[in-house]
């Protein structure tokens, strides 16, 4: 380094090869980033033809077969024998079978990879094939996979693949509404084409050293890869790369890159539009870096070569030049070492030249200067004496010095204030609390906390402002500083939270007396800004050591116990016991079972009939869930379901079942009656359900009147224009609304007559309270009022016979209950729908 320091000549070298390397690295940085995208694009043109080319070919190998399943539907031959032959047993009596087998084997003949030509009968569910196999008594068209898709698609699907119950192979159906004159549905022609072909036609279409091509269907179903080297696994390609799916499954062309085991690839992809399918065509990037490495080397090598021969050049240009400046040097060394009247002059007008008439004016001007340095050192005397009298003034300045450092160790104390207090009511915060706590703790000491919350805090907010509830907050925190004593701390958790550490205090009942007097002095009705207020604590209490003996437990376990307090009605303290973790333990236990019956099918539907009071006969069914499983009551589960939002998820499953279970008793022919869903009020959360229940009632050919929805009146008084506007959109597609529980809640009677129901449930409780001898007018009034509002009566929890005879009094419409049937799974659904199996048990009493 000193070398370089010490010589001009290697100074102005390696600097101009610096600068010129600089120049050629990013000239071959300039040429790499040019060859990448030139590359890249052809990469990405690449993967998009072999995408597209795979696409042309499979959309015309189902564009060709679509045409002629169309032309099969439309087939004059094939309707009029639909038209005839509407039972099994006539399939082989009609006389143009044999001309409809002959007609379907034709057209299996017009391609070797169509396994099967089929018609199907809408009405009786029969199939005829070319190989003339029929299908069997219980096969059913409206359970076909298919048949959902083509009523829903313009009469016409092609099917995801599976494996053919006929011949065994993998096949697609292509399926077409066959329609009458009248354009009534009569049945459906198809195709089942083996996708054989397809795989080949994949395995053909390999390119450079890693390419290939795969094939996803339209429900995401990854069909086909050729497996070549490292190729993704087809599972984890779904997966683990949602964003490329999804625009496959939108039928979208494309180019975007992923990484899978660490490898980058491409990769290009195209639409199927023949039958919803996508390509997908893969490459992985290094293939295509072999090339930029070759051409980065190359430039590489010519970087370094034209280094070396511009370090040649320079070499000999500067050694030319640089040989005046070595005498100069010479010259200079002399005049350091005293020598007098040395001549710098050299003969050059370059800036050589220029320095040797700058170093002669130089030699000039420190010849000067010597004769001045006496009259310098006077001058310094001068400046000395000044220095003295500065130093003088610096002394008199130390005591400002003094009281600026006073001010910032104020300010020093005002930071740790405001990092330790609470900046609205100046209590300590929640991290001097735990500072405090640690201490109490490691000295070995017993306590106990006490963590506050201000009951309908949030009320005082909404109606009175956020500025309103600070001040109020400000005033309670006042009241609670003057508990603050030696062994008494007081702190604020954060928002209407306030922590209380009572040192060497663990015993229960003296705790107790503590609060007592800190409600006593809460109890007081009180002003804030001049608006009168009341103000209520819910309270949870830890103890130290017996609870834990770390802060962030306690702080937890008093949270627990203030949830209790919270739970059931507010305005109370409980102390923490492990019966709490318990019950946590058991409701994530619970959430767990919960989400697992959402995924894997785990919930049933149990029906309880509601009996006509008069004839017997069961006018409706009640919809009770429960898991299939796990013997967990409802009053358990359900509360857990709405507090997690799954309550949403479940109430779609019960309404799915209920109405699934419907179109099956239809399609077997049996009578079906209305069945009645429990409505959450969470579910009015869910935007979607309307719509959600009206597709299912016309996916499963249900008439909407068949269905009814069961709510409490808290739904009202909660989201009342939400609620309203639901309610009154199902009564308009006639749907009957019942309010479950009548008596529990709000249970106004001229609250009713506003709201779109039919029906009103008398809940247990009430029946028990007013079916009694000295209560039976107030049940008979009860009922009549509500018949006036022109709604229907239910009695539910109906367990005696003495009940139904008041009830019968009384005029109920329907009675619920134990008495006549509990709960039952759909298996004995039928035995309750026998005629009048109820009516005995209804006018005699006793025993089914």
């Amino acid at each position: 380094m000193n070398i370089i320091r010490s010589s001009l000549f290697l100074r102005i070298t390696i600097s101009v090869i610096l600068v010129v390397s600089i120049i050629f690295f990013i000239s071959l940085f300039s040429i790499q980033r040019r060859t990448y995208d030139i590359l890249f694009e052809i990469t990405e043109n690449t993967l998009l033809k072999e995408a597209d080319s795979v696409s042309n070919k499979i959309n015309e190998f189902f564009s060709r077969n679509n045409f002629v399943v169309k032309e099969m539907a439309v087939n004059r031959q094939i309707i009029n024998f639909l038209n005839d032959v509407k039972n099994r047993d006539e399939i082989k009596l009609n006389d143009n079978y044999n001309d409809i087998i002959k007609t379907l084997s034709d057209i299996q003949k017009l391609d070797e990879r169509i396994a099967l030509v089929w018609i199907a009968d809408f009405d009786s569910s029969y199939v005829i094939s070319h190989n003339e196999w029929n299908s069997p008594a219980d096969w059913y068209i409206t359970q076909r996979d298919w048949y959902k898709d083509v009523m829903k698609d313009s009469d016409f699907s092609v099917t995801e693949p599976y494996v053919d119950a006929v011949t065994g192979k993998m096949v697609v159906s292509i399926v077409k509404a066959i329609r009458n004159e009248n354009s009534d549905l009569i049945g459906f022609a198809a195709i089942d084409l083996m996708i054989d072909y397809i795989s080949e036609l994949l395995k053909s279409y390999n390119f450079g050293e890693s390419g290939y091509v795969f094939l996803m269907t339209k429900d995401k179903r990854i069909l086909y890869h050729s497996g070549r080297g490292d190729s993704i696994r087809l599972s984890e390609f779904k997966d683990n790369y949602p964003d490329i799916v999804e625009n496959m499954s939108d039928l979208k062309s494309g180019f975007d890159s992923f990484y899978y085991e660490d490898i980058k690839k491409f990769i290009g992809y195209a639409p199927i539009l023949s039958n919803g399918w996508s390509v997908g065509a893969i490459l992985r990037e290094d293939e295509f870096n072999k090339n930029i490495e070759s051409i980065r080397t190359l430039i590489l090598y010519i970087d370094i070569v034209g280094i070396l021969l511009l370090f040649a050049v320079l070499y000999l240009v500067l050694h030319e030049n640089l040989k005046d400046i070595k005498r100069l040097i010479l010259k200079v060394e002399d005049y350091s070492q005293g020598k007098k009247n040395i001549d710098f002059y050299i003969d050059s007008k370059d800036e050589i030249g220029k320095l040797s008439k700058a170093l002669s004016n130089m030699q000039f001007v420190i010849d000067k200067q010597n004769r001045d340095l006496y009259k310098a050192n006077k001058i310094l005397k001068d400046i000395n004496e000044e220095v003295y009298e500065k130093n003088e003034m610096l002394t008199a300045s130390e005591e400002e010095l003094k009281a600026q450092l006073q001010e910032i160790q104020a300010q020093n104390e005002e930071i740790d204030f405001l990092a330790n207090h609470d900046s609205l009511t100046n209590l300590p915060n929640r991290r001097k609390f735990m500072e405090r706590v640690n201490r109490v703790m490691n000295r070995g000491k017993k306590g106990s906390i006490i963590l506050m919350d201000i009951d309908n805090f949030k009320v005082i907010n909404d109606t009175k402002g956020h500025v309103y509830g600070d001040e109020v907050l400000k005033e309670l925190a006042k009241i609670l500083e003057s508990f603050d004593k030696e062994n008494i701390f007081v702190s604020r958790f954060g928002g209407d939270e306030f922590l209380i550490l009572l040192e060497d205090l663990d015993n229960p009942e003296f705790i107790s007396v503590f609060i007592e007097e800190l409600k006593n002095k809460f109890e007081k009705i009180f002003f804030v800004d001049g608006y009168r207020i009341e103000i209520k604590f819910s309270i949870g209490i830890s103890i130290f050591p017996k609870d834990s003996k770390d802060i962030n437990q306690l702080i937890m376990y008093a949270d627990l116990a203030l949830y209790e307090v919270k739970s059931s009605g507010k305005n109370g303290y409980r102390f923490f016991d492990m019966d709490m973790i318990n019950y946590l333990l058991n409701k994530s236990n619970i959430d767990a079972i919960i989400k697992q019956a959402i995924e894997n099918d785990g919930f049933k539907i149990l029906y309880q009939p509601q009996i006509n009071i008069k004839t017997g006969e069961v006018n409706t069914f009640e919809a009770l869930i429960r898991f299939k499983n796990h013997n967990i009551s409802p009053s358990s589960f359900i509360p857990i379901s709405e507090e997690n939002g799954s309550i949403i998820k479940i109430g779609r499953i019960v309404t799915q079942k209920v109405i699934e279970q419907l179109s099956l008793w239809k399609r077997r022919g049996l009578k079906i009656i209305p069945v009645s869903i429990n409505f959450s009020p969470l579910q009015l959360h869910d935007n979607e359900y309307f719509n959600f229940l009206m597709e299912q009632l016309s996916i499963n050919d249900i008439s909407p009147n068949f269905i009814e929805i069961e709510i409490t009146e808290n739904v009202f008084l909660n989201y009342t224009e939400q609620a309203l506007n639901l309610f009154n959109r199902l009564r308009n597609k006639g749907i009957k609304i019942s309010i479950d529980d009548f008596g529990t809640g709000y249970s106004s009677l001229s609250y009713l007559t506003n709201l779109p129901i039919d029906k009103v449930k008398l809940d247990k409780s009430v029946n028990d309270k007013f079916l009694r001898l000295n209560n039976i007018r107030v049940m008979d009034s009860l009922i009549m009022l509500v018949h006036s509002l022109n709604l229907e009566v239910v009695a539910e929890g109906i367990e005696d016979y003495e009940q139904i005879k008041r009830l019968k009094v009384g005029n109920c419409d329907l009675v619920q209950g134990y008495y006549f049937s509990k709960p039952v799974d759909v298996s004995e659904v039928e035995n309750l729908l026998k005629e009048n199996i109820f009516y005995d048990k209804l006018r005699f009493g006793g025993d089914l």
